[in-house]
């Protein structure tokens, strides 16, 4: 797994820079902003959301608790749960 410093590293750039770049929070030299672009292609970096909701303390997820899951009503919402979340689940 490639982590953002493995970025930062052959883009010749901090760890820093390639975090502005990617949450576009200020302003980057062009040619920089190249490099770490390209970069971050030739890579396929792609931030670990688990780090990020650590390091913001937001998650943006949703925990639901059901008291009975063979319960009709429980039933039905999660299947259109799932409609709505799952594309192509039949289940």
């Amino acid at each position: 797994m490639t982590s953002i410093r493995d970025v930062a590293k052959l883009a010749g750039v901090s760890p820093s820079t390639v975090s502005r770049v990617m949450n576009g929070t200020a302003k980057v030299d062009e040619e920089k902003m190249q490099r770490v672009l390209n970069a971050i292609s030739e890579t396929g970096f792609k931030p670990n959301e688990v780090a990020r909701s650590l390091f913001k303390k937001s998650s943006r997820i949703i925990g639901v608790i059901a008291p009975d899951i063979e319960n009709p009503s429980s039933q039905k919402w999660r299947n259109q749960s799932k409609a709505k979340h799952m594309p192509g689940d039949t289940g």
